[in-house]
């Protein structure tokens, strides 16, 4: 009888429906088209708080030193929870992924936004665990382009009604979002910057021009809510001049056909617009129909070409409407966090270390069979083995053309930890040691700035310690020989702003994106328990 119960896909869901905390998700409709899944946060936080297994950890430091979330300027300077210091702390994280479709590889077609969130007041050590990380959207993003605004519309008035408060269980919970967790390009998308950063400005928190890229020691204002403002208003003002006024008539025969008003005086003009129709009638019942139209639409690719179009210099960088404006708790200029994995795993170190490879294998201090040797062969910890480094090109040339280290982000990190430990036997002879003493300390540099990026707590003592060892590491970067260098990265950029961002945020390990795409293998995961890949939204 209890089988009997669940027999079913609809007497399964029934089940699940009656005897667990389930949440049912909303379809997401644009023309009449399902292009995703939206699940209320609402109801999700009321749940998790409902939970009798939820324990509210308010976690904070003493002595000044930054640890946890309430630690930082991001929580201490927010005027919401100054004034609501009972509130939840809400973290969300947005993200594309790519959903592998065996039956046929198509990669744009397959990619969709994922939204998730976590509660901040959860232990910093359960808040890395999947299970505490709540899925609130999955989008389909081939089907919702110049509609992306939609999702995160919704997201933002259930954010003002948490805001206001809801009732759970006879009591008035409030709860505000007080950072995004995202990559670079997700970050300049919702807080309305160009998504590319090969010209103009590339950083969201200074006014850095990548013409201006290779002085990393120039001085450069930062970003100020009171430009962001006067910025966001020019472009409203653009978009309101830009909305076209058309008028629609009806022809018994062709039906309604678009034409703009201004062109429409006469009923000559009006009978050039119907071109290729040889009849002619004395009436025509015309009805006009005004139609407002907004072009200010936006696609949600990796490159978007049209970025640059209108960007004039009294903008600086932003070229359309923020999202998440109308929150109290958030604001755009400040409210997405920094991501170690994407600026120093798969940047700083992921373009400097083939550097420090290609000039060690040319200067023929180690050979590249002794080098994979070494890396296969070197005794990692029980964690680095998880993340042990790939392996190098097979040959000279191979190598030359490497730009960036292969393999994930945290391989790189555990690359720059070993590699001190596996090259110090090649410099046994004091005269290989006095003639690339230049690439020794560039390799000991890169290997402390490792260990002052993954700290997890700072003090001012620790911050000043990292901002000079930034300049150091720049510096001894300019020492190698010019054939093996290559030019800086918007990255390289984005990790001198650390210290500061340490200050504002807490430690990099804490506002990380790695272990929120860990989620995303959730979706691959059921995808290939329920052997359904065609309409995946509804199979997840």
């Amino acid at each position: 009888k209890t089988l009997s119960e669940i027999n079913t896909a609809y007497k399964f869901q029934r089940f699940v429906e009656a005897n667990f905390s389930y949440t049912k998700p909303v379809d997401v409709m644009v023309e009449n088209i399902c292009v995703g899944k939206y699940v209320p946060i609402v109801d999700t936080f009321a749940a998790v708080i409902s939970d009798k297994t939820f324990t509210k950890s308010i976690e904070k430091s003493t002595n000044g030193v930054i640890k946890f979330l309430r630690d930082a300027d991001v929580y201490k300077t927010n005027k919401y929870f100054k004034e609501n210091p009972d509130a939840y702390c809400l973290i969300i994280h947005s993200d594309v992924v790519n959903v592998v479709n065996p039956l046929s590889h198509s990669k744009n077609a397959y990619k969709m936004l994922r939204i998730c969130y976590s509660i901040g007041e959860i232990a910093t050590w359960r808040r890395s665990k999947l299970k505490s990380m709540f899925c609130i959207a999955n989008i389909n993003v081939s089907l919702c382009k110049g509609y992306e605004d939609i999702i995160h519309k919704k997201l933002e008035e259930d954010l003002k009604l948490l805001e206001k408060g809801v009732l759970i269980n006879g009591k008035l919970i409030k709860a505000g979002l007080l950072y995004f967790v995202v990559d670079n390009l997700e970050a300049h998308f919702l807080c309305g910057l160009a998504r590319q950063f090969s010209k103009n400005y590339i950083c969201r928190y200074c006014f850095k021009r990548y013409e201006c890229l290779q002085d990393i020691e120039e001085d450069v204002p930062f970003r100020s809510i009171e430009l962001f403002e006067k910025a966001q208003k020019e472009i409203q003002k653009e978009i309101d001049e830009d909305k076209k006024l058309q008028v629609v008539y009806y022809d018994q025969e062709l039906g309604f056909i678009d034409v703009d008003e201004e062109e429409c005086d006469t009923e000559e003009t009006y009978q050039d617009e119907l071109a290729g129709n040889d009849e002619t009638e004395e009436d025509y019942e015309r009805n006009p129909i005004l139609i407002e139209t907004n072009d200010n639409e936006s696609d949600l690719d990796e490159t978007d070409e049209t970025d640059n179009t209108g960007e004039t210099d009294d903008k600086k960088g932003w070229l359309h409407l923020a999202s998440y404006t109308q929150l109290q708790s958030f604001h755009p200029l400040v409210g997405f966090a920094n991501c170690i994995l994407h600026d120093a795993a798969e940047g700083l170190f992921s373009y400097d270390l083939p550097i420090v490879i290609k000039y060690l294998v040319i200067f023929n201090i180690i050979t590249l069979e002794n080098f994979n040797y070494e890396l296969k062969n070197f005794p990692y910890s029980k964690n680095e083995k998880q993340s042990k480094p790939v392996k190098l090109p097979p040959n000279v040339q191979a190598l030359k053309n490497m730009k960036r280290m292969p393999g994930k982000g945290y391989c790189t990190f555990t690359f720059v930890r070993v590699l001190p430990r596996i090259i110090e036997k090649y410099f046994y002879e004091e005269s290989i040691y006095s003639q690339h003493s230049s690439i020794l300390k560039f390799i000991s540099s890169m290997n402390e700035l490792l260990e002052l990026f993954l700290c997890e707590s700072y003090d001012e003592q620790l911050l000043h310690c990292l901002s000079t060892a930034l300049m150091i590491y720049f510096d001894l970067r300019n020492t190698i020989p010019q054939e093996f260098r290559t030019d800086l990265k918007p990255k390289h950029h984005f990790c001198t702003h650390y210290p500061q961002l340490i200050k504002f945020f807490g430690p990099p390990i804490s506002t990380s994106t790695a272990r929120w795409e860990s989620k995303h293998t959730e979706c691959t995961q059921m995808l290939n328990v329920n052997k359904n890949f065609k309409v995946k939204l509804m199979s997840l």
